[in-house]
């Protein structure tokens, strides 16, 4: 019996020392990528890590990520959820402005599919660990551009129209650069 008793023993502790070693194991390396291909090929990186630059637009009912540049091709609604995990990230996200906003930025997190996320209308979501950096955060308004988008991307109705607007810098607001650390 006590040899029994020890065998299982050893088989428990060997399951919890695996166990342990892959919970706190080093994550996987993330693949950065554009948001452009993101949105382009988003199979290829379900349940991967990601780092991806783009534009965080957030407000009632709403938390998603658009283009941060010029971005042919086809619309995809990707949900964010902000589960941030290291005190830089979170000082990071203390300075967007508050209940509604954008912020351009380069987010680290999961990519995941299967849904639906957030109001029931997005099939992808990126649950964000951890920002990177944040190039400028700015208030949605009607009547002005961000002097941080690219006024040069081609507009849906017109893909060849130089100097045509996106209808994310229609809604967006005065930008501000992020104050230092």
């Amino acid at each position: 019996m006590t040899m029994r008793w020890f065998s299982r023993m050893a088989k428990i502790c060997a399951l919890l020392l695996g166990y342990c070693s892959v919970a706190h194991g080093a994550a996987p390396t993330p693949i950065s990528t554009s948001y452009c291909a993101l949105i382009n090929d988003p199979a290829s990186f379900v349940g991967k890590r990601i780092l991806v630059r783009a534009i965080y637009r957030y407000g009632f009912e709403i938390q998603r990520l658009d283009a941060a540049e010029c971005c042919p091709g086809k619309k995809l609604k990707i949900w964010v959820e902000m589960e941030l995990s290291d005190g830089k990230s979170k000082r990071l996200f203390k300075r967007f402005p508050r209940e509604m906003g954008l912020a351009r930025a380069t987010f680290l997190g999961k990519f995941e599919t299967g849904g639906p996320f957030g109001d029931g209308g997005y099939r992808y979501r990126l649950v964000v660990n951890q920002i990177d950096t944040v190039e400028a955060i700015g208030h949605p308004s009607e009547a002005s551009q961000p002097p941080w988008e690219d006024r040069n991307c081609a507009s849906e109705n017109n893909p060849t129209h130089e100097g045509a607007t996106s209808s994310l810098l229609h809604e967006s607001g005065h930008a501000d650069p992020p104050k230092s650390q």
